[in-house]
């Protein structure tokens, strides 16, 4: 059963996870060196092949996602920027 704000907009929402996969799909194509895994749904470590593993929590940019789920792309664009930039100390060559 779908919310009446779903219905609305002609679609379904994304789950937490499927949100967070689409990330770790964004991000696998840009930085292809990183490990990504995801402990528990809305959290994801990120690391790189020598260095230490950062957590970030989704959670808060899921519920953005919700409020407004036709900003996913540009959402999605700017956590993975924020991601890679945070564990590579800058943005990835090429983007």
């Amino acid at each position: 059963m779908s919310s009446l704000s779903t219905r609305l907009l002609g679609g379904e929402l994304l789950t937490i996870p499927q949100f967070c996969h689409e990330i770790i799909a964004h991000l696998s194509y840009q930085s292809p060196d990183l490990r990504v895994d995801q402990p528990r749904p809305g959290i994801l470590s990120v690391a790189r092949a020598s260095g230490p593993a950062h957590q970030f929590n989704l959670q808060s940019s899921y519920r953005l996602y919700q409020r407004n789920p036709r900003a996913r792309d540009d959402l999605i664009r700017r956590l993975v920027r924020w991601i890679d930039t945070t564990v590579n100390g800058g943005p990835t060559a090429g983007t």
